[in-house]
């Protein structure tokens, strides 16, 4: 027993050593300062340096963490179990309610406009990514999927705009849409479906076309459901394509803009390989980094094929990520890889699919499940607060040496101030300005020849 106990004792010591490395790195000669690169495709040192004690200090540490805490862990939850059943508080509701709140606050806090419009579709996104994996799974890898969609610097730090947080969402509830259609095959069930893809295309046309593709050939392809789905489908997207033709010939002029610089296919196999290293391979980089970290992309790949949903939801991702060989996407720097933030939904439902292989393995190798999801759990958490702590720390130092730059400017021209002179008439205090004051001169009516 003691022996155990200072076994886990000594886990946690280790775990949190490695992880206050990660901060030493700032004392660093590359420092850990993350600033927006006039360069897109380039990172800069202290970028570097952040993604790899991310990679080999923290995520580490953190399962360490994990395991050195999971005989508490266990007890508290257990003890939060006993509590809700005894409020009569539904335990499942309760797990994937509270990280919709936290996101929303954050959202809130994070001040993008319109704040409460953002905070609700980043609250949707949580909820249809639980509803969705436990449609899949059940209630337990729900809520573990709805605190990755909450906790992972995609959903946390990431959006800037209301467009984001509007394709995001309903990428999310289209696959819980798609789920319904595939169990019950009515056409109204379709035709939501398609609305809600064709509302992620107004956020984001291409990204979320490209990640839904897969799906809507599955239902086409599809004997049973296939002549329902079309119609359904045609029905449903009909209104928001209409809408996104509107505001493309309003805005840009142009019946469809890609959510990246428009490229010339690749003409010579040296082209395609620098496209396939600067945009695919540096996309799904900054998503290892910015999803939950390199145990959030291992859940992922033991989740992709897990059954037929996972394979389409995975071709989708693969899809969105070769699509920039002729769609150029942005670097990720301080606001992280904006052209695949759609991806975050599929990728916490595939996530959730790798944490129930791994504890299935858990079990058959006579592995405790409480010690094994404390590790998974704390593993994919605490990297991600780290993450999201950093970068929100660099936004603030960013917002505020730039609001220091532009200070001396605002000294020097100042409010303008009316000056309040007394009435001639009435001796009382007049609040109109100087120029309002002064007399009006009179309009010379020319001179005589």
């Amino acid at each position: 027993m003691k022996g155990g106990v200072a076994r886990h004792v000594a886990s946690t010591l280790v775990g949190v050593l490695m992880c206050a490395e990660l901060f030493g790195l700032s004392q660093t000669p590359t420092g850990m300062e993350l600033r927006l690169s006039a360069e897109p495709l380039r990172s800069t040192a202290g970028e570097a340096a952040f993604w790899t004690g991310h990679a080999v200090l923290c995520a580490p540490g953190a399962l360490l963490i994990g395991y050195g805490i999971s005989p508490f862990l266990g007890r508290a939850l257990r003890a939060l179990k006993l509590w809700l059943d005894a409020a009569g508080i539904s335990r499942q509701l309760t797990m994937v309610l509270v990280p919709c709140v936290l996101l929303g606050v954050a959202v809130l806090r994070a001040q993008v406009a319109p704040a409460v419009a953002c905070a609700l579709l980043a609250a949707l996104c949580v909820l249809a990514v639980g509803i969705a994996t436990r449609r899949l799974l059940g209630p337990a890898p729900s809520a573990v999927a709805a605190v990755i969609v909450a906790a992972s610097p995609l959903g946390a730090c990431l959006s800037i705009t209301s467009a984001q947080f509007l394709s995001r969402a309903f990428v999310a509830v289209a696959i819980v849409t798609w789920l319904g259609a595939r169990a019950q095959g009515r056409v109204w069930r379709w035709a939501a479906t398609g609305l809600a893809i064709g509302v992620a295309m107004i956020g984001s046309p291409v990204s979320a076309a490209l990640l839904l593709l897969p799906l809507v050939l599955d239902a086409l392809w599809t004997r049973s459901s296939r002549r329902d789905a079309a119609v359904g489908l045609v029905a449903g997207l009909a209104l928001p394509l209409a809408v996104l033709v509107a505001l493309q010939l309003g805005v840009f002029g142009a019946t469809l803009v890609p959510d990246g610089p428009a490229l010339a296919a690749p003409s010579t196999a040296a082209m395609l390989w620098t496209r396939f290293g600067s945009s695919c391979v540096h996309e799904a980089l900054a998503l290892a980094a910015w999803f939950v970290g390199p145990l959030g992309l291992a859940l992922v790949v033991l989740g992709a094929t897990t059954d037929r949903v996972t394979r389409l939801l995975s071709a989708g991702l693969l899809i969105h990520l070769a699509s920039g060989l002729f769609i150029g996407t942005r670097g990720p720097h301080l606001v992280g890889p904006i052209a695949s933030a759609d991806c975050l939904g599929p990728l916490a439902i595939l996530a959730a699919h790798g944490i129930a292989r791994v504890l299935r393995a858990a079990t058959r190798l006579g592995v405790d499940r409480s010690v094994a999801g404390s590790v998974l759990v704390v593993g994919l958490l605490l990297p991600s607060l780290a993450f999201d702590f950093v970068v929100m720390r660099a936004r603030s130092a960013e917002a505020h040496d730039k609001e220091q730059s532009t200070e001396p400017y605002r000294q020097i021209r100042g409010p303008r101030r009316a000056m309040v002179r007394p009435s001639p008439k009435t001796g009382s205090a007049s609040g109109k300005s100087e120029r309002q004051q002064a007399p009006k001169r009179k309009k010379p009516t020319g001179q005589a020849a």
